[in-house]
């Protein structure tokens, strides 16, 4: 390892002659100086490469270097001044002019970095970069034609220079031009794949021009390179409401929920019309556990859209998960809670299931299919005695249920309830003797099974030993039709 070369002080009275011949020393000094750099240890290395000048001054690459090393501990002033010396001793070096440029343009000094640029077009006519930068450094200046036309002569001499196209792209997009804007937005895209802001600001121009699905493309690779551009992402869900795309601003609103809630939020009220439409499930704001409406949160509807989104498409882990969130901002959201006890009874997840549909019947006490899942549910968990309730709160909302009658009168079987299995089986020989006859072999079944094992209380056809079910043992009174909101066969909540 080489170690910091350290000068005695008789050397420094040697006369430059004599300086000249230990060159081998001063090597070994510039050496150490590269050594301290790679370790990062930029001052020690400064102070190697400045006795290096103090030695060589005409030493032009070690001025480079000095130059590059004060830049990176932030000291420009004399990184600028260490460059002019390298360009002192090597006027016609384009790469260092370019270099010098970009300093003063650091430093603000845009004028001499406009003629730094031009020393290097005089050594380098056809240098690219020289003509981008000198383009830079007069649209600082507000010299906006200038700056085009040194645009024009990069990609003129490099056709693949991105940022030169992208640069042409944003001043013809600042004049109004836009069709020349979109083709040099685009010639930056085939030069660079992955330029994500030239694909953001393609995106924005094609939108504003009315070219929509080009917009969403374009959003779409934006987001692509920058999955968490909450920009990107609101610009997309704009291009997809130009297009009456819901599905698709339904998923931007989804990301954008994970990205930033307030942005979500915004974007739901202006774009998906959250809090704009009254709930038709909805209970009346007097109806018993409502809330006024100015409390719920307008941001339960799009996830319940979601949701409905991700269960027509069969993703069930999904659609729950926005269910959730739809009851998460709004307690009362019915359908939500409906929705989420249906997929959580296809899934097997009856416990679940059976908290959802309590409070669909909190919210909904008048809707007879959810009582009758409640009482299928309740069943299946051998509750039978709750599974009646439900099942005749059911038949008293929709008398015509013949279903949630049938199954009344099997949650009578098994607690042993004969007076109601017989108001049971009277009311479905009248409107489904299939089901009558079915019901009567099920207790028949049930009885003969019950004598063969020595039991008692059976259920038979003349009576039973139990209390009679709810309202059952009494004929009911006439009940009206309550409508089709009310009845089994309406539509069931989405």
């Amino acid at each position: 390892m080489l170690m910091p070369f350290r000068a005695e002080s008789r050397e420094a009275r040697m006369p430059a002659s004599v300086l000249g011949s230990r060159s081998a020393e001063t090597r070994a000094l510039h050496a150490t100086s590269r050594w301290h750099a790679s370790q990062g240890r930029n001052a020690q290395a400064i102070a190697a490469c400045r006795e290096v000048v103090r030695r060589e001054p005409e030493s032009a690459e070690v001025w480079a270097e000095l130059s590059r090393l004060y830049d990176l501990l932030g000291d420009r002033e004399r990184a600028v001044a260490a460059l002019r010396q390298k360009l002192r001793l090597r006027p016609n070096d384009a790469d260092a002019w370019c270099a010098l440029a970009v300093l003063l343009r650091r430093t603000s000094h845009p004028a001499e970095a406009v003629s730094a640029y031009r020393e290097a077009l005089r050594v380098e006519p056809e240098m690219a970069r020289a003509w981008y930068g000198l383009g830079s450094a007069q649209s600082a200046q507000g010299r906006h034609e200038e700056a085009l036309a040194a645009y024009e002569q990069a990609v003129r001499f490099e056709p693949d220079l991105a940022q030169a196209w992208y640069r042409l792209g944003a001043m013809h997009e600042e004049s109004g031009d836009d069709s020349e804007a979109i083709g040099a937005y685009r010639r930056a895209i085939r030069a660079r794949p992955d330029y994500a802001v030239a694909w953001y600001n393609l995106a924005i121009l094609c939108r504003e021009c009315g070219r929509h699905q080009e917009a969403v493309d374009a959003f779409l690779q934006a987001l692509r390179l920058r999955p968490h551009d909450v920009d990107a992402w609101l610009g997309l869900g704009i291009a997809y409401s130009k297009r009456d795309n819901r599905e698709g601003m339904l998923e931007v609103y989804q990301e954008l929920a994970s990205l930033d809630a307030a942005s979500a939020e915004t974007f739901a009220r202006q774009h998906l019309g959250a809090g704009g439409a009254a709930d038709p499930a909805a209970p009346p704001s007097s109806a018993a556990g409502s809330r006024p409406e100015a409390s719920r949160s307008p941001l339960a509807e799009p996830w319940y859209d979601l949701a409905v989104m991700h269960r027509k498409r069969g993703e069930t882990s999904e659609a729950i998960e926005a269910f959730l969130e739809a009851v998460r901002f709004d307690a009362d959201h019915a359908r939500a809670w409906f929705n989420l006890a249906v997929l959580y009874r296809d899934g097997g997840r009856v416990d679940e299931a059976l908290r959802a549909l309590r409070e669909v019947v909190r919210l909904k006490p008048r809707l007879p299919l959810a009582w009758f899942d409640l009482g299928t549910l309740n069943a299946r968990r051998g509750r039978h005695d709750k599974a009646m309730k439900a099942f005749w709160k059911a038949v008293q909302l929709e008398p015509r249920y013949v279903e949630a009658w049938r199954e009344l009168g099997r949650s009578c079987i098994a607690l042993g309830h004969g007076a109601g299995l017989i108001e049971v089986l009277e009311k479905l020989r009248s409107s489904s003797p299939g089901l009558a006859a079915q019901l009567e072999k099920e207790a028949a079944s049930a009885t003969s099974s019950s004598s063969a094992a020595g039991g008692h209380g059976s259920v038979g056809l003349r009576g039973g030993k139990g209390a009679a079910a709810p309202g059952l043992g009494r004929r009911p009174g006439r009940q009206r039709d309550r409508g089709p909101a009310d009845r089994a066969d309406a539509p069931s909540l989405p």
